[in-house]
């Protein structure tokens, strides 16, 4: 209710506005960015676009404070609108297109990505960071990429130094993953078959690995104490049986699991860093 009657307020406020020029009205939703009115931006914008005399650069540029908008509420809103601006000409075209390739990026689109770095008339050095990025990602996501491949996006990746921030946190977290590529999650799983929670400790996850261990030893002890008291069909050993069983079975799927869940937990730091440095160089 408060939002519809701020958006009634602003309309009175704007039907003066609209005898002003373009420039002026402009600057009126850029004080509604300012003041973080992202909706009631998008809602005068929207209205302005719909002016039969504004050429079609103006309209791009209105396209773009949109776009600009909706990154503040929703990316996939604001990939759909930089995607409708017509012409390379127009001069904010290169960095809107930048723009679109690190949001799709960030939301793992990386073929999209790099189709809209594609769009770009004159590709720079934060292009073929976006570019390079977005190789290493998918060779870091595909099951059939050779780590040699992987390891030549990452010296490419050095190049983009000039743009990220804490580099030897970056590159510590680079070498992590490329240790548990070398991991099999097979072999994790026959690790923890053989010592239940010793598959977590090799895939990186030595606290869980620790309780599995415990928990099963708990169960273990008292299957054991029950079989060797009254036998195998004392239903407590029954019981306690089945629940070993099950928490050993756990054990090394859970251990095969944990290699990949801790492999993306890795990447997803490299991901975040690398993104939130980018992020900064982003020109509306």
């Amino acid at each position: 209710m408060t939002k519809i009657l701020l958006s009634f307020v602003l309309l009175i406020i704007y039907q003066p506005i609209k005898a002003q020029s373009l420039a002026e009205e402009i600057g009126f939703i850029n004080h509604l960015y300012e003041t973080k009115l992202y909706e009631e931006g998008i809602f005068f914008l929207q209205s302005l676009s719909k002016n039969e005399q504004l050429n079609q650069n103006q309209k791009d540029s209105i396209v773009i404070l949109i776009a600009k908008n909706y990154y503040q509420l929703n990316t996939d809103s604001a990939i759909r609108y930089l995607g409708l601006i017509s012409h390379s000409s127009h001069p904010q075209f290169n960095s809107a297109y930048k723009t679109k390739a690190l949001i799709e990026l960030k939301n793992n689109s990386f073929q999209q990505s790099l189709k809209s770095l594609e769009q770009i008339n004159n590709s720079d050095s934060y292009c073929n960071c976006l570019e390079i990025f977005n190789k290493y990602s998918l060779s870091v996501h595909d099951k059939r990429s050779k780590r040699n491949t992987q390891s030549n996006y990452r010296d490419h990746l050095d190049k983009c130094n000039v743009f990220v921030k804490n580099t030897a946190d970056l590159s510590k977290s680079m070498d992590e993953l490329e240790k548990l590529n070398r991991k099999s999650a097979m072999l994790a799983g026959l690790m923890s078959a053989a010592v239940p929670g010793l598959g977590r400790v090799y895939s990186g996850k030595p606290k869980q690995g620790l309780a599995s261990f415990s928990v099963l030893a708990i169960w273990g002890l008292q299957s054991a104490e029950a079989y060797f008291k009254k036998g195998y069909k004392d239903p407590r050993f029954i019981a306690f049986g089945s629940i070993f069983s099950v928490f050993y079975i756990s054990n090394i799927w859970g251990s095969a699991l944990s290699l990949k869940i801790k492999k993306q937990e890795v990447y997803d730091q490299i991901h975040h860093h690398y993104i939130a440095s980018l992020e900064q160089y982003i020109v509306w």
